[in-house]
């Protein structure tokens, strides 16, 4: 069995509204140099069974509730049976004028 726990870097967080449903996470997303909106983080991957194996985790951007197209796939490909998580950063960079409330999800799909 595996673990996944992807979470934006710590600036990027908002405040969870009073009544949250589902695991998004709300993010402010910031710019960088070529104007651009992007979020970043990590996923922490925890190997609870006897045998490695490959995991992948999808972050996907969500904007007003809804998933966008945006999203960043994060793999390990031969995660370790333990109790110290293996972590990869991610990063997802989009062009967008419009304004609205973005918040992060996840899924494993491999």
């Amino acid at each position: 069995s595996v673990k996944i726990d992807c979470r934006p870097s710590a600036d990027l967080l908002e405040a969870k509204p009073f009544l949250s449903f589902g695991s998004d996470t709300p993010v402010a997303p910031k710019l960088n140099r070529a104007g651009q909106l992007y979020v970043n983080g990590a996923c922490y991957f925890t190997n609870t069974g006897k045998d490695s194996f490959p995991v992948c985790a999808k972050v996907i951007l969500k904007q007003d509730g809804r998933d966008t197209q945006f999203f960043n796939s994060t793999c390990i490909g031969n995660l370790q049976p333990g109790t110290t998580p293996a972590e990869k950063e991610f990063t997802i960079t989009w062009q967008s004028s419009s304004s609205g409330k973005y918040s992060l999800r996840y899924e494993r799909f491999v």
